[in-house]
């Protein structure tokens, strides 16, 4: 029996959830997800896939990844980002982006 699509992004929200991520009102409107390509929790041969927004106020600027599976923690991307080691973004005129 095929799946249907409501039944699946519920069956991701639940996964979400189980796995302690807090599911609530979004800060952005749709059309500023839109903007970005980016998609809602989604099943993909078994594993959750979603879109994530990194925004940084005080520098009026924002990152956005378009596929992170559930498996990788939103550290893993920030280490990635912003190496201890690594080159800063050039908005981080202090340095103080840095995970370590």
């Amino acid at each position: 029996k095929e799946r249907t699509a409501v039944a699946e992004w519920y069956e991701s929200v639940q996964m979400l959830v189980d796995n302690g991520i807090k599911v609530g009102k979004t800060e952005l409107r749709s059309e500023h997800w839109q903007q970005y390509g980016a998609q809602g929790p989604r099943l993909v041969e078994g594993e959750l896939h979603m879109s994530m927004l990194f925004i940084y106020d005080e520098h009026n600027t924002s990152d956005f990844t378009q596929d992170v599976m559930l498996q990788h923690s939103p550290l893993d991307h920030l280490i990635e980002m912003f190496p201890p080691e690594g080159e800063q973004p050039t908005w981080d005129e202090k340095g103080r982006y840095v995970v370590g």
